[in-house]
């Protein structure tokens, strides 16, 4: 057995590659950079390769023909979306397409796990209130430029599983919280003010956008242990939600964040980090998941926050040393 992880930077892909059982070597992560050296694994080969070229995916999978393949190589971030619509949208729908173009030439018997978002859900059904968790067999009506490309990759991997044959399951992951996450999204964001506050001694305001909307957060190892588990024994062809069933507000995390800083700190409104269309509720619906593999998450959010707030601290502070990670 060989493993690909497509992708090698943000919280996803490092929980998950550090996750990856030893003994189902060889072990590869591609992607445009590997990991700072103190969290890159020993036993993994890491290889530089820009999956947006055709040409450089089909060689990395000729080279490496995996049996299983994990598509982490998105651009997930809805604000990062709307500053660079363009890059979101080929780049998301480009690598998908290459990634499994390449496992129908070089690896068709190949188990692949294609990550979308659940920004494909957009606002949900207009028939029934967007409290009700999503499921699996919703509409896909993105509102963002991030779940419009991520919906165009699904279709892909309907056209790959279906037209070729190729064994995909696609997984659809809520709001991620824990160590690693990126200061593009919101917990991640906040948390990072609040280093810098503390470490940097800065004006003690922390800029958000809408506190009021509702998400469903999940910690990102309880996301690797569903992805492990769907990997095992989720079926070829379907789709699976990852997510808690429950939704909280961003105040709520942002003021989590807050008694972890155990400062006194405002939390002030920016508009400029505000969506331009905002989706009030997200919440997701796991039973298909459970049923599926028995998974259940196991961490709470104020371990995930606290998790976060933790590795922040450490990553500012390292940063502050000409140490970035």
């Amino acid at each position: 057995m060989s493993i690909l992880v497509a992708g090698t930077t943000g919280a996803i892909a490092q929980h998950l590659i550090e996750s990856l059982p030893r003994e189902h070597g060889p072990l590869v992560a591609a992607g445009l950079e590997p990991p700072p050296s103190h969290l890159a694994r020993k036993d993994v080969q890491y290889v530089r390769t820009d999956l947006r070229d055709q040409e450089e995916a089909q060689r990395l999978f000729e080279y490496h023909q995996p049996t299983q393949v994990f598509h982490l190589a998105v651009q997930g971030s809805v604000r990062t979306g709307e500053q660079e619509p363009e890059e979101a949208l080929l780049g998301n729908v480009s690598i998908a397409r290459n990634v499994l173009e390449a496992c129908k030439r070089h690896c068709p018997g190949a188990r692949i796990l294609l990550q979308s978002s659940s920004e494909v859900y957009g606002r949900g059904p207009t028939s029934r209130g967007a409290e009700i968790p999503r499921s699996e067999t919703d509409p896909l009506a993105p509102l963002s430029t991030t779940g419009a490309s991520l919906a165009c990759a699904e279709i892909l991997a309907g056209q790959y599983s279906q037209g070729h044959g190729l064994r995909i399951l696609v997984v659809r992951p809520f709001n991620v919280v824990g160590p690693g996450l990126s200061p593009h999204l919101l917990a991640g964001e906040i948390a990072w003010q609040l280093a810098r506050i503390r470490l940097d001694k800065g004006e003690p305001v922390v800029y958000t956008g809408d506190l009021e909307v509702k998400r469903d957060y999940l910690d990102v190892r309880d996301l690797v242990r569903a992805y492990l588990l769907l990997m095992e024994k989720g079926e070829s062809g379907q789709t699976y939600n990852v997510c808690s069933g429950k939704s909280i507000s961003a105040r709520q995390v942002a003021e989590l964040l807050v008694q972890f800083h155990g400062g006194s700190v405002e939390l002030r409104f920016d508009p400029r980090r505000e969506r331009s269309t905002e989706i009030p509720i997200m919440v997701g619906s796991a039973e298909k998941l459970t049923l599926a593999t028995g998974w259940l998450p196991a961490i709470p959010l104020r371990e995930s926050l606290r998790d976060l707030w933790n590795d922040m601290l450490h990553r500012h502070a390292l940063d502050k040393k000409g140490n970035p990670c």
